[in-house]
């Protein structure tokens, strides 16, 4: 067939363009299209199901991986790699992990040294050497220890002052074997007792030094006490000091110096006595008491009140009677201080009979 365009006569299969230009019309091959298409849906529906099929990984895997490493740098007996490998300026930067510097190799790869001292991750870390147990090897002996028994001193001296009368001092075992101990002579007044004969290594034992003020002599005691370990070494000569201050100083007196028997009325006159002590001493007094025997020999002990104290000088005063006959009745004071001495000062008062008329 033959169509007619501005005059001039055209095969089938042929048409005039409008900018005036004929082309040829290929024949539409419809089976390579189906072909095509058919291809790309499968490609599509494989893509989906290999995507659901993948176990998700976290937002941190799909980012380039950072060595969380030391930087490397280059050894000289290698050549230089002659790829540059990616542009530096479009991988992502990452913050060093903490504690250790960061970079990141060819392709966001981690580049981790092959002299990193740093276990890598999920390795156990080595064990170092094991530690010496105790007093096996690996230390040296305290200097103060010595070999074979060996006593040592807390104190070497022992001040008692003016009222001590029990003070303690320990005994220490700075051997490496235990030791016994071994006190010097002391006077009568002084015992210097350990809780323990025996001071085993390490150890510390109580050593008790005991004054005995009421029959220690007055005055200043200074005296040293040698303490030692048996068939050993160390311990010291321990020191002894106190002031001792004597029995108490003590006057007494009695008013009235007669009074009547008890039987007597009241308005007869008086049938007690007062008594009044005066005490001085330095330590301090325990207390005072009075001891009295009537003329039918019956004896009495009562305690006198205390009435003023000033300094080392203290008053102290009580009744003594009524008696039941007449006769003299005797009287005496005990003072007693703090530590343990008495002083002891009498008297007497007369017991009248009642008077007749």
């Amino acid at each position: 067939m033959r169509q007619r365009t501005e005059g001039k006569a055209e095969t089938a299969g042929r048409h005039r363009l409008p900018w005036g230009r004929s082309r040829r019309i290929l024949p539409i091959r419809w089976g390579r299209i189906v072909a095509a298409v058919a291809a790309a849906a499968a490609l599509a529906v494989s893509l989906a199901l290999v995507h659901n099929s993948s176990p998700r990984q976290s937002p941190s895997a799909s980012e380039p991986a950072v060595a969380a490493t030391s930087m490397v740098t280059s050894q000289p007996d290698r050549p230089a790699p002659t790829d540059p490998g990616p542009d530096p300026a479009a991988a992502p930067t990452a913050a060093p992990t903490a504690g250790t510097d960061a970079l990141a190799g060819p392709a966001g790869e981690a580049v981790v040294p092959t002299d990193a001292g740093a276990p890598a991750p999920g390795d156990a870390p080595s064990p170092g050497p094991p530690s010496p147990a105790p007093g096996v090897g690996g230390s040296a002996p305290p200097e103060t220890e010595q070999v074979g028994p060996a006593i040592g001193l807390s104190s070497t001296s022992v001040a008692f002052g003016a009222v001590e009368s029990t003070v303690s001092v320990d005994l220490l075992g700075v051997g490496t074997a235990p030791a016994h101990v071994r006190v010097g002579g002391t006077p009568a007044w002084v015992r210097v007792v350990p809780r323990q004969d025996v001071v085993d290594p390490g150890a510390r034992v109580p050593l008790v030094v005991t004054l005995d003020r009421e029959t220690a002599p007055p005055g200043t005691v200074d005296l040293s006490v040698p303490v030692r370990a048996v068939d050993g070494s160390g311990g010291g000569s321990l020191r002894i000091t106190a002031t001792v201050s004597g029995a108490p100083s003590l006057s007494v007196a009695a008013a009235p110096a007669e009074i009547l028997v008890a039987t007597c009325a009241a308005g007869q006159g008086p049938n007690q006595a007062t008594v009044t002590a005066t005490v001085v001493d330095p330590t301090g007094v325990l207390g005072v008491e009075v001891r009295t025997r009537a003329p039918d020999g019956t004896e009495t002990t009562a305690p006198l009140a205390l009435v003023t104290a000033i300094e080392d000088r203290s008053t102290w005063s009580g009744p003594i009677g009524p008696a039941p006959a007449p006769g003299t009745l005797a009287y005496t004071v005990v003072a007693t201080d703090l530590d343990g001495r008495k002083s002891e000062a009498g008297g007497s008062v007369e017991v009248r009979p009642c008077p007749t008329g």
